[in-house]
């Protein structure tokens, strides 16, 4: 016996009234907020949202097309192409260790002496440099 207020939009009403975005949305729905976030927009209503933390599910709930579009839906696409550029990654490097000849240790530190700590030493002192003429 707790009154409540539903306030629902038809899709001929989105499509009549011109609304292209889900921020458009909030315009004719009360105590709607939507903004966009990271990955997902942030959506609250009467106070309660989703929040930016993508480690909890969303305390208001997104469908798309009738479907649940829960937060673990939304970040399987970036995983997948940081998974695909780490085994592209991986490919190079064993590629580049099997084609190239082997370079022994003495072979390693004479580039390390002769141009790898000078390099250092002049990034060393330019960075010192840097911070004294500019604090």
């Amino acid at each position: 016996d707790v009154p409540i207020a539903i306030t629902a939009m038809s899709g001929e009403r989105i499509d009549d009234i011109g609304i292209i975005n889900l921020q458009e949305l909030t315009q004719y729905m009360p105590n709607v907020t939507i903004n966009n976030g990271a990955g997902t927009p942030n959506l609250f209503i009467r106070g309660v949202g989703s929040g930016t933390n993508a480690g909890f599910e969303q305390s208001v709930g997104m469908y798309m097309d009738g479907v649940y579009a829960g937060r673990a839906r939304q970040y399987l696409v970036p995983f997948l192409v940081f998974f695909g550029k780490a085994m592209l990654l991986s490919f190079v490097v064993l590629w580049w260790r099997w084609t190239l000849p082997r370079l022994r240790v003495d072979q390693l530190m004479g580039v390390c002496w002769k141009y790898l700590i000078p390099m250092g030493f002049v990034c060393l002192v330019g960075q010192g440099f840097w911070m004294w003429l500019f604090s």
